[in-house]
C-alpha cells in the first residue's frame, strides 16, 4: 500500500494560514495540492495530517478530506507516524510519501516517479529535494514504514522527518526538473497565482 501524507498547518511565521489562501478563485492552496496529489497514478490512499483544530474541521467538513489530527506539541515525525498508526496502516508496512501543503505547483507524474523509483529499489528513502535548499514546490520524500519507525525512536531532529534517514539509512536522490516553488511568503503567493493564470495544470 502507498500512502500519502500532506501535512498541513496554520502557524507559519512568515504567512500565517497560507494553506487556506486560495491559488485560483474559490480554491484553497491545501485544496489545490489535494486535488493535484489525487492525480497519482500510483498511491492508494491520502491523509492530511495538522495540529490546528480549525483545519482539520476545514479539511474534513468543507473539503471532504481524510485528516488525522496531532493534539501533542510541534513534532512532524510523531505526526507522520501517529496518523499511519491510527489507521492501522503499519501493519500493513506501507511505502508513505510526504508531501508538504504549501506545494500547490506538485506535479502528480512527479511523485509518481518518485514512488516508482523507490518501488524499484532497495532502499530506505527516496528524494527529490534537499532540506536545506527545497523551495522548488516539486518536493517529495517516499520512505518505509521501518523508516519511519526508526527515525521516530532514535531522531532528535523532529520538524525535518528526514534528516535522520538520510544520515544513517540507504537513500536514493532523484533529479526532478523543478517549475515552481513552495509558498512561504505573500511574494511566492502571487508568482503561485500567476503561474495558474499562465495555464498550470489544475
Amino acid at each position: 500500500m502507498v500512502i500519502a501524507i500532506i501535512q498541513a498547518r496554520l502557524g507559519s511565521t512568515r504567512l500565517p494560514s497560507k494553506v487556506l489562501m486560495e491559488v485560483v478563485p474559490g480554491i484553497p492552496m491545501l485544496e489545490m495540492v489535494w486535488r493535484k496529489v489525487r492525480l497519482s497514478l500510483l498511491l492508494d490512499e491520502i491523509i492530511v495530517t495538522t495540529p490546528d483544530p480549525f483545519l482539520r474541521k476545514w479539511a474534513a467538513v468543507v473539503a471532504g478530506m481524510k485528516v488525522e489530527y496531532w493534539a501533542g506539541e510541534r513534532n512532524v515525525l510523531a505526526e507522520i507516524y501517529y496518523a499511519l498508526e491510527v489507521n492501522n496502516a503499519h501493519y500493513a508496512q506501507p511505502t508513505i510519501v510526504r508531501i508538504t501543503a504549501d506545494c500547490p505547483l506538485i506535479r502528480p507524474e512527479i511523485i509518481d516517479n518518485c514512488v516508482q523509483e523507490f518501488l524499484d529499489r532497495d532502499v530506505d528513502l527516496v528524494y527529490n529535494s534537499f532540506e536545506d535548499t527545497g523551495a522548488d514546490g516539486s518536493d517529495v520524500e517516499v520512505f518505509s514504514m521501518s523508516a519511519l519507525e526508526q527515525a521516530n525512536k532514535y531522531a532528535t531532529e523532529r520538524e525535518h522527518p528526514t534528516v535522520w534517514m538520510r544520515s544513517h539509512l540507504k537513500t536514493h536522490y532523484v533529479e526532478t526538473p523543478f517549475t515552481g516553488c513552495s509558498v512561504d511568503t505573500m511574494e511566492d503567493l502571487q508568482k503561485v497565482r500567476q503561474i495558474f493564470r499562465e495555464g498550470e495544470l489544475r
